[in-house]
């Protein structure tokens, strides 16, 4: 097989009709619900009030969230054949039509030093080499596969060839570690959608698809798979389809089990035996196999089996017939350890508090959300030491009878470590516990009694939102899921708010002044360059991702598009008044994008899902623009720059051609210009100032770019990983543009209208040049290829004026720039024999 780049939509495919009597939270993973009955379950429970702390609700408002928009025009997701399809045209577009871009990683690559709470992104799978300690591999769920060659200090990437792979697992051969199977999507909680999974023969350079692949049916996704290491040809996976099984190295797979199982484990020293648990009231929570997994039957003698929800299993090798089975009840809480001492035939519940689920450090609380994060480990070494994570990290030293919390999410009554925990595992030599969460990678450290995070040049973190400073590059906020909002400055990246954080804005004449905001809107200010956050300013709740905007030339007036209305402040955030009357009381939904024009600001446009209105008298009246767009979900729109009466629309969705819409007259008539984009999501939209009106649009797999020039669009994404773009922003002094991934952190690249100035950028044996430092503040060195003849060379600044002449390198082909005089921004070196562009760095200065 050749190696086919794959693209992992984060979405869960919910097709057939469920009953409405059924839990939310068994529906959320159950491959046959439908969308809209989930909703109607959750809201059942849970009406528009907030959530409290532990019960899992902003886990479901942020999966709708992002489910919602991605829904057909009908209302469902198609067959992952329709998306594979696409991502493969969109992969053949690059590889036949070129790309442009110049991208470069901002980061984060590891977390932030700063703070109490240090976080990156989520990690749900972690592998260990059978023999070499120095090899670790961790999964995220949309930030692909990382190996690390030295126990963690550093990680670099193996899957950003492959479209945009979630990782659920990972298993490696253990008698030829070069052999490694993949298990695509989201384990814990269905936030991903899966194609099955891959195999590398080659340590995870390439890979290729198995016989394991989800071609037509939707939401299946895998949550465990193991390897027998008697029989490597034999892998079992646990699914929400079931349990598949294969003895040809996943050439091809038998379903063996049907339900919707989480969790599967080997009888330590046994290929026969296997126990799985499931995640399903109408199902046993327990099954085993004699016969290599051939077979399954219920095996729950002790157990309080009504009602139960998910489960999950562990072994030890220190006594292989004892098996440990964690369980939740019907609200996701604490229902019970449950252990066996002679291989599952019988069991006896150990403890079911405190309440090891919930979020209290005292396990004092009822709560859980054990539908999103449960894991379970037990020592290789001693049966008696059991870990259970939840929300926090506890532990037992007595087989599960006593349980004390070892780890919390504030760092109270324990040590800490980020919240929501995702995979528990011991490492097979060394016996050091390892958690993977919505932070990153812990560790139970050997040097002091606390967790430490490894994710050292890890960059997975699911950007929402992101902006710059207009007076220095070199600033910029950035909103993230799970991990609260980061700040980068002089390159160096700090965490500086809580919660799930999404818009930012920064204060174009002074970048001191900053804000945030998280999930429904709350919106907070800083005054001293985001040092301090104060308390929430905002005007109302509005959706997960709340626009705000402040107006172009009058920085000080600020718009939010909270809820249903448009509202305004004149004062910074301070006061707040209705600017617009309710804008989606046809379908009760809630504004999602929001745009005041540059070129006339008594233009602001507003729209939910599917709506958009207009006001051009600054609020007087409002017109309904939709006619003549599609039905599918909208996800962003944005006035041209140099005219308030072109307004870009883009769409997501899988409605082929029904992508990126252009209106000319401010809305009464428009053009589609979707023309050759794949027919994948697009998320987002930016356009250059610029006589050509340059496009850019980020998709659910990189970033295009369009001009009056061109007929069809072109894939910009040099240098990108193959990832979903939530926002793009362009720096019009520095002509650079950024681009908040969901995933793969923050990427910046020059504009195509540098890139075209009449300097051509040099080709890579050209350009094989060293920079350093970068960013820098006095000097900056610069070495060249030893073969290398540079003449003439030039230093350019971001308006494309020669700043600096006559530039030449020593006899040792390098060079050394005193830039103390030179303001904070982007400059680019050039070579003007050939006329082409050598090199760029930053200039920060504090």
């Amino acid at each position: 097989m050749k190696v086919l780049k794959l693209f992992l939509v984060v979405a869960i495919g919910l097709l057939a009709t469920q009953s409405q009597a059924q839990d939310w939270r068994e529906m959320i993973s159950d491959p046959n619900a439908n969308f809209n009955e989930v909703k109607a379950a959750f809201y059942a429970e849970f009406g528009e009030e907030v959530g409290k702390k532990g019960s899992g609700w902003k886990h479901f408002k942020r999966w709708e969230w992002f489910m919602e928009q991605r829904l057909s025009e009908n209302g469902k997701l198609p067959n992952s054949k329709l998306i594979y399809d696409e991502v493969k045209r969109a992969d053949l577009q690059k590889q036949f039509r070129g790309t442009n871009g110049d991208w470069q990683l901002l980061g984060p690559t590891g977390a932030p030093s700063n703070g109490s709470g240090q976080s990156i992104g989520r990690i749900s799978a972690i592998a260990f080499h059978p023999t070499d300690t120095n090899q670790l591999w961790a999964g995220a769920p949309a930030g692909g596969l990382w190996k690390s060659d030295d126990n963690g200090l550093s990680w670099d990437p193996l899957t950003d060839d492959l479209l945009n792979i979630g990782v659920a697992e990972l298993v490696i051969n253990p008698h030829n570690t070069d052999t490694m199977y993949l298990a695509t999507g989201d384990g814990s909680s269905s936030n991903t959608y899966s194609y099955g999974v891959m195999q590398s023969i080659d340590a995870g350079q390439t890979w290729d698809t198995t016989g394991l692949s989800f071609g037509v049916n939707q939401g299946r996704n895998i949550r465990r798979l193991i390897l027998d290491s008697t029989n490597t040809n034999v892998l079992i996976a646990a699914s929400t389809n079931g349990i598949y099984r294969t003895e040809d190295a996943g050439v091809t797979w038998q379903s063996v089990q049907p339900g919707n199982f989480t969790d599967v484990e080997f009888k330590p020293f046994s290929h026969d035996t296997i126990y799985a648990t499931t995640s399903s009231s109408s199902l046993p929570p327990l099954y085993v196999s004699h016969d290599n997994g051939q077979s399954w039957t219920p095996s729950v003698s002790g157990m309080d089996t009504s009602p139960m929800g998910r489960s999950k299993v562990a072994v030890s090798s220190a006594s292989p017939n004892v098996v440990y089975v964690l369980a939740t009840n019907s609200t996701s809480s604490y229902q019970g350890l449950y252990r066996s001492e002679d291989a599952g035939a019988n069991w006896t519940l150990m403890s079911n508090s405190p309440n090891v689920l919930g979020y209290d450090e005292f396990g004092a609380d009822e709560d859980g959300q054990g539908w999103y994060s449960m894991e379970l480990a037990v020592s290789p070494l001693d049966a008696n030491e059991v870990r259970v994570g939840g929300i926090n990290t506890w532990i037992s030293n007595n087989g599960g009878t006593n349980f004390f919390i070892e780890a919390h999410w504030t760092g109270a009554n324990g040590r800490y470590i980020h919240a929501d925990q995702h995979r528990a595992e011991y490492h097979p030599i060394t016996n050091q516990f390892y958690a993977g969460c919505d932070g990153g990678l812990y560790r139970r450290s050997y040097y002091f009694d606390g967790y430490e995070i490894v994710t050292s040049g890890m960059s997975i973190t699911q950007f929402y939102r992101l902006s710059s400073a207009t007076t220095d590059p070199t600033i910029l906020l950035a909103g993230a899921q799970d991990n609260g909002t980061f700040r980068w400055k002089n390159n160096i990246w700090q965490a500086v708010f809580g919660g799930d954080g999404m818009e930012t804005m920064i204060h174009p004449e002074d970048p001191f002044i900053m804000y945030c905001t998280i999930q429904r809107g709350e919106l907070h200010k800083s005054v001293d360059g985001g040092s301090n956050f104060g308390d929430d300013i905002a005007p109302t709740s509005g959706a997960w991702v709340t626009p705000f905007m402040m107006e172009p030339g009058r920085p000080d007036v600020l718009y939010a598009a909270s809820g249903s209305k448009v509202y305004r402040s004149d004062d910074g955030g301070s006061t707040w008044f209705d600017f617009s009357p309710n804008l989606t009381s046809v379908n009760s939904s809630q504004l999602i994008t929001l745009d005041v024009a540059h070129s006339n600001t008594e233009y602001v446009v507003a729209g939910s899902n599917r709506t958009i209105r207009i006001t051009k008298d600054l609020g007087g009246t409002w017109e309904n623009i939709l006619t003549g767009l599609p039905s599918n979900s909208m996800t962003y729109v944005a006035f041209d720059p140099l005219n308030e009466n072109t307004i870009w629309v883009t769409f997501s969705g899988y409605s082929d051609g029904k992508k990126v819409y252009r209106s000319q007259d401010a809305g009464e008539t428009w053009e589609n210009m979707s023309m050759n984009l794949p027919n994948l999501p697009v998320n987002c939209v930016e356009i250059e100032r610029s006589s050509t009106g340059g496009v850019y649009v980020g998709t659910d797999v990189g970033i295009y770019y369009w001009d009056s020039n061109l007929s069809e669009w072109e894939p910009y994404m040099t240098g990108l990983p193959n990832v979903i773009v939530n926002e793009l922003e362009i720096h019009e002094d520095a002509n650079i543009i950024r681009a908040a991934t969901y995933g793969r952190g923050i990427w910046e690249s020059d504009t195509r209208n540098v890139i075209n100035v009449g300097i051509e950028e040099a080709d890579n044996e050209q350009s094989l040049l060293s920079i350093w430092p970068n960013p820098a503040s006095d000097f900056v060195h610069i070495e060249f290829p030893k073969d290398a003849e540079p003449e003439n060379l030039v230093l350019i600044d971001a308006y494309g004026r020669i700043v600096r002449n006559a530039l030449n390198p020593t006899i040792t082909n390098s060079l050394s720039l005193n830039i103390q005089d030179l303001p904070n921004s982007v400059y680019y070196l050039a070579s003007m024999k050939g006329r082409k562009l050598v090199g760029r760095f930053i200039v920060s200065k504090p």
